[in-house]
């Protein structure tokens, strides 16, 4: 497949991410749709097993969450059984895959390859993933991406690279610091789309500083599992993405990325 869109020599992407929630329906392999429990200890090693001639290095990782609730006496807070998942390391490229309970991602590191390249990946995780998993479908598929663009000063203001839009708000632009703007948007029941701004302060790495620009587009509704079908959801998905930052980007911002 071919890159419609126009290439960037320095398109300041830090991560771009492709995840995707997995049915299971009752006699599936292994027994029943686990939900939020772990992934059968037998069906991760056969994922590794069948990944690793690309991933080399798996390591399992801890997630703690809080259930938080509100009663009478205030908020309750409540830290919920730690869960597992596995991180794949690919072993030339700054790619890794994840695998949590019910749900496989694909994330896609700086410097970032393209659309074409990031899809291919994509497709290539779901088609081995189906091979081992075996789904009934797919629940929700989000594609994500975190664009860093870093400031040649720090009086510069996200105004410089970024216009005003439906989901960022021309006072959100005009600072150089201290903004942070999360915009949600859903047409229907199935499709959402959230957008973030925030300035990342100066660090080693930003001397700086940075406007963080993260754009989430989801689609939540019954997918069948066959890799063609996926392939052209995720497709309108990125068109969707790569429209809403088409309208917020400045020319200044183009030139900068060698667009």
């Amino acid at each position: 497949m071919t890159d419609p869109h126009p290439s960037a020599s320095s398109p300041f992407i830090a991560e771009a991410l492709c995840e995707l929630h997995v049915r299971r329906d009752k006699g599936d392999d292994n027994g029943v749709d686990k939900g939020g429990d772990a992934w059968p200890t037998d069906l991760v090693g056969d994922f590794y097993r069948v990944m690793q001639p690309h991933y080399a290095r798996m390591e399992p990782l801890s997630d703690l969450e809080l259930e938080v609730s509100l009663t009478e006496a205030g908020l309750n807070r409540r830290a919920l059984a730690p869960k597992t998942r596995f991180r794949f390391h690919h072993t030339r490229r700054p790619l890794a895959l994840h695998l949590a309970p019910g749900i496989v991602s694909v994330n896609a590191l700086a410097p970032y390859s393209g659309w074409a390249s990031f899809r291919s990946d994509i497709l290539a995780t779901w088609t081995r993933a189906v091979e081992v998993i075996r789904p009934s479908g797919v629940a929700r598929i989000g594609l994500r991406y975190i664009t860093r663009i870093p400031n040649p000063s720090a009086a510069d203001t996200p105004s410089h690279w970024l216009r005003p839009t439906g989901f960022l708000p021309n006072e959100a632009l005009i600072h150089a610091s201290g903004y942070s703007v999360r915009a949600e948007v859903c047409p229907d029941a199935s499709n959402r789309t959230v957008v973030s701004l925030l300035h990342q302060p100066p660090d080693a790495a930003v001397t700086s500083g940075a406007v963080i620009f993260d754009i989430d587009r989801i689609v939540e509704k019954s997918l069948p599992a066959d890799p063609p079908k996926i392939g052209a959801e995720v497709d309108s998905l990125h068109e969707e993405v790569f429209r809403v930052f088409a309208e917020a980007k400045t020319d200044r911002l183009a030139h900068l990325m060698g667009a």
